[in-house]
């Protein structure tokens, strides 16, 4: 009709719609959904942003003496929504080393994350993949071990990695001989032999009757080593020697 007309000439156009985009990816700052500035005539009802992850509905609304190009003077109501940003660069590392001492220990570890907006990290392990827990697991048996882990952070898609844990065995394996030496006697004898945290090998040779020299073999335990880290089988030798005097007697006794 003549009044529609009249009406709808006497609104000003809003030349477009605001552009929405969505999803946006987590910073850490306040984040719009559309471009500013708005057109002329529009005003965007709260929220028209936000910071945290999650789903909005924004309202742009013509102002006063405004209208959408279709003529139309009616809100325009958008959804969009805020995604996770994910955990970058997670890796954790064993720091120094860890001895066999025959109870459960804990590794210390060096952790790292990037992460956006200053969110805190927490990590989680565990010896398989999933189940993760805020408690480092603890081994006791020396050998390297996998550990996985989990760091999520509010506002993030969780990172997964693993790292290795190394337990060292303990370098108390010995065998003391004692003494080393015997004067030779006619009779089969032997040093006393001492053997702590290894196991004597069948061809060791404790005692011996003739003059000569003898080796007894060990191997470290499992979980021990030698003093210098080794663990191969080792030989630890004694000797049976001549008697280093020869009382001579003359006719005279002297």
């Amino acid at each position: 009709s003549k009044d529609d007309k009249t009406v709808k000439a006497s609104y000003l156009t809003i030349t477009y719609r605001p552009e929405v985009h969505s999803p946006l990816t987590y910073n850490g700052y306040a984040q719009a959904c559309f471009q500013q500035p708005l057109p002329n005539g529009v005003v965007a009802e709260t929220p028209g942003e936000a910071r945290v992850v999650g789903t909005y509905t924004t309202t742009f609304k013509p102002m006063s003496g405004y209208c959408w190009d279709d003529g139309k003077v009616e809100p325009y109501v958008v959804t969009w929504e805020i995604v996770n940003a994910r955990v970058e660069n997670a890796v954790v590392t064993q720091r120094g080393a860890l001895t066999y001492t025959g109870e459960p220990q804990q590794p210390t570890v060096d952790a790292s994350a990037e992460v956006k907006g200053w969110q805190t990290v927490t990590w989680k392990y565990s010896t398989s993949q999933g189940d993760y827990t805020e408690t480092m697991p603890s081994f006791t048996d020396a050998g390297t071990y996998t550990v996985y882990f989990e760091a999520s952070a509010p506002n993030h898609e969780p990172a997964y990695g693993s790292f290795g844990v190394t337990v060292d065995r303990a370098r108390s394996a010995e065998v003391t001989l004692s003494p080393k030496r015997l004067p030779y006697t006619k009779k089969e004898q032997g040093p006393d032999v001492t053997f702590v945290h290894c196991t004597e090998s069948d061809d060791s040779v404790k005692r011996a009757t003739d003059v000569g020299t003898y080796a007894v073999k060990a191997t470290p335990d499992e979980n021990y080593a030698w003093s210098n880290g080794e663990t191969a089988a080792r030989e630890f030798t004694w000797s049976i020697v001549d008697s280093l005097y020869t009382v001579q007697f003359d006719g005279n006794g002297g």
